[in-house]
């Protein structure tokens, strides 16, 4: 093994020798970082300040003030006039039309109905004693809620869009009428001009008045909206406190022993009413999450029934085929037994097509899978020795 090299004190007394050497440098350093750290002060602290505002280096320019409404020309008076007046006559139409605030209306009601419910199953404590798995189940269908309310909301605006369209042009066109009214003032316009001008006026008065009502219904809907957004916030917020209390309870003894708690009244009551209250609510969220899926239920049901012909066809063709290939003959076992087959392709696809079901409907395909699953198991693992 070889020596390892003694640390040579020439090398210590060369370096200790140049330490009073350098101490003006370090002097001279520290003065330059002083003076850096006053000029860099003040500018650090003014570009925060800017930061704090969008600006990194000087005041944003104020942006291009809203321009006038221009008074019309009276040789445009007429034509403009009769476009503007079928214009205000279309929107009173529309706005006399069917209220898509009715059926979306319902259907906010429904929705909050089920999230009130929800709501008043569980308080923050009875979370805390739910396994993880219902919690799991429960932020689910709180993310189901979720996705439905953001539905409603794009339904909404797409439903609703024409009648703030139609008021933004109102107040635009009427703008301009106003304008060339007061520009009438000074004279020199014929009063057949003046009356015209105040006909389109009044026109819009009365556009506006009937664009309120479902423009008011609508903005309603939008507030009570915003409550059950608020709702589900809290609800979200609940279980992720109560996640993070089970996480902090992991490994830590907080339950009786299923030998002692057998004969444990208490226990038992507490399980039992958790237990009904967690399948009250997991089939709550089974019916209300199938009738918001139908159409791709639908379709999930078209694409099994499509697979159990072609299933059939390749279990007939093993059959007449012969390989010797050691994986081609466990394809054609399991092709022997092509219901089966299918059936567990059927089962097992759910949780992958479906990642947002309830959870029960998860373990429920899981556990039927289960069936399948043993009839194409080869013999021999049921053989006794």
């Amino acid at each position: 093994m070889p020596a390892i090299p003694a640390f040579r004190k020439s090398t210590v007394t060369t370096m200790t020798d140049r330490l009073p050497h350098s101490r003006p440098t370090v002097r001279t350093l520290g003065a330059v970082f002083a003076l850096f750290v006053a000029v860099a002060g003040p500018v650090s602290a003014q570009a925060a300040l800017f930061a704090g505002t969008g600006r990194t280096d000087a005041p944003a320019e104020a942006g291009p003030k809203p321009t006038a409404p221009e008074p019309i020309a009276a040789g445009d008076i007429p034509l403009r006039a009769d476009a503007d007046e079928r214009f205000a006559q279309g929107v009173v139409q529309r706005a006399q039309g069917r209220d898509p605030s009715k059926k979306l209306g319902a259907e906010l009601d429904a929705l909050t109905a089920g999230i009130v419910k929800l709501a008043k199953v569980f308080d923050n404590e009875d979370l805390k004693q739910l396994a993880a798995i219902r919690l799991e189940s429960l932020d689910n269908h709180w993310e189901f809620y979720q996705r439905e309310l953001d539905r409603w909301r794009t339904r909404l605006d797409s439903t609703t869009s024409s009648y703030t369209e139609d008021a933004a042009e109102l107040a635009r066109r009427r703008g301009a009428w106003e304008a060339t009214r007061q520009a009438m003032l000074t004279g020199g316009v014929t009063p057949a001009l003046i009356d015209r001008v105040n006909v389109i006026i009044d026109q819009f008065t009365l556009a506006e008045r009937a664009l309120s009502r479902p423009l008011d219904e609508q903005l309603k809907l939008r507030r009570r909206a915003n409550t059950v957004q608020s709702s589900i916030d809290a609800g979200r917020k609940g279980v992720d406190t109560a996640i993070a209390h089970y996480d902090r309870r992991l490994g830590m003894i907080d339950a009786t022993p299923v030998w002692k708690a057998w004969n444990d009244t208490r226990f038992n009551a507490a399980e039992l009413k958790g237990t009904e209250a967690g399948l009250r609510l997991e089939t709550a969220f089974m019916e209300e999450w199938g009738a918001a899926n139908q159409p791709r239920l639908r379709a999930y049901k078209f694409g099994a029934l499509a697979l159990l012909p072609l299933l059939l066809w390749l279990s007939r063709r093993s059959r007449r085929t012969a390989t010797t290939e050691p994986s081609m003959q466990a394809a054609a076992k399991v092709l022997q037994r092509p219901i089966s087959a299918w059936l567990l392709l059927t089962l097992i696809g759910v949780p992958f097509v479906f990642p947002d079901a309830p959870l029960v409907l998860h373990q429920t395909a899981l556990l039927l899978a289960l069936v399948p699953v043993l009839r194409l198991l080869p013999q021999r693992v049921f053989a006794v020795p």
